[in-house]
């Protein structure tokens, strides 16, 4: 593995870093989370909050869009156009929950009297409690604040920000919805223009890891012959495509 080098901000940089820094609204990212909270969206099931996120990043002067998966599920990807000649850098959340917290799920997660159980918010001090409100809620409203603070400190930057809040983020396999989950939002918009050349994949708690257990992805080609699936290996002239497979495999 590559050993990262730091590199110090300059004088401005360091300028611009506080400008941005300045710009942080606690009580504005605690209302948000209060609000995308009592907006409930089990996986596969999160168009309301993905359009409600489209919405308001919009209002931030980010070009956001909601992108439908089906009618009830889809993501939102918003971009904020640096002046060209740097990386584009996305900052990404999911923003489904596992749970239902419906009466089929009662009988395996007891009675969800706990506040952090309910598909509706409810703030007490500088606390919002509710399904999700942690995990992945507070992260979409923190990287929302992070992009706004930035606009509106009219730091110039070079590359292009991009957020990215995903429908289908939970480890599960829902069915009922043509198999929501399984990450299967986030490859549906990196299929559909989320181009970044780098990701903060935001999380809840205080570290930062430059890396992360997942899944990956990968097209294999092996080649053969062109003709029939049938033909007997032992045609001369004739290379299965399925033999050599195995040794990939």
């Amino acid at each position: 593995m590559t050993e990262t080098t730091p590199v110090p901000f300059s004088a401005e940089q360091q300028q611009w870093y506080e400008q941005a820094c300045a710009r942080l609204d606690p009580e504005r990212l605690k209302q948000l989370l209060f609000a995308l909270t009592d907006i409930h969206s089990p996986t596969g099931a999160a168009r309301a909050a993905s359009e409600f996120m489209a919405s308001h990043l919009s209002a931030t002067g980010m070009n956001a869009r909601y992108q439908p998966m089906t009618d009830d599920s889809g993501n939102v990807l918003a971009e904020y156009r640096g002046t060209g000649g740097g990386a584009a850098l996305m900052l990404y959340a999911p923003i489904d929950t596992h749970l239902e917290c419906d009466d089929a799920e009662r009988s395996w997660t007891g009675g969800q009297t706990e506040a952090d159980m309910q598909p509706r918010a409810k703030m007490q001090d500088d606390w919002v409690f509710g399904l999700g409100a942690s995990n992945p809620k507070a992260m979409v409203a923190t990287l929302t604040e992070i992009a706004t603070a930035l606009i509106e400190s009219g730091v110039p930057i070079t590359g292009d920000l991009l957020l990215g809040m995903a429908d289908g983020g939970m480890p599960v396999d829902v069915s009922a919805r043509q198999h929501a989950g399984m990450s299967n939002g986030v490859l549906h918009m990196l299929n559909r223009g989320a181009a970044a050349d780098f990701a903060v994949v935001m999380k809840p708690w205080n570290w930062v890891y430059h890396e992360e257990p997942g899944m990956g992805w990968f097209k294999l080609r092996v080649h053969g012959t062109l003709g029939y699936a049938g033909v007997p290996r032992g045609t001369p002239g004739f290379r299965s495509s399925v033999v050599p497979a195995a040794a990939v495999i």
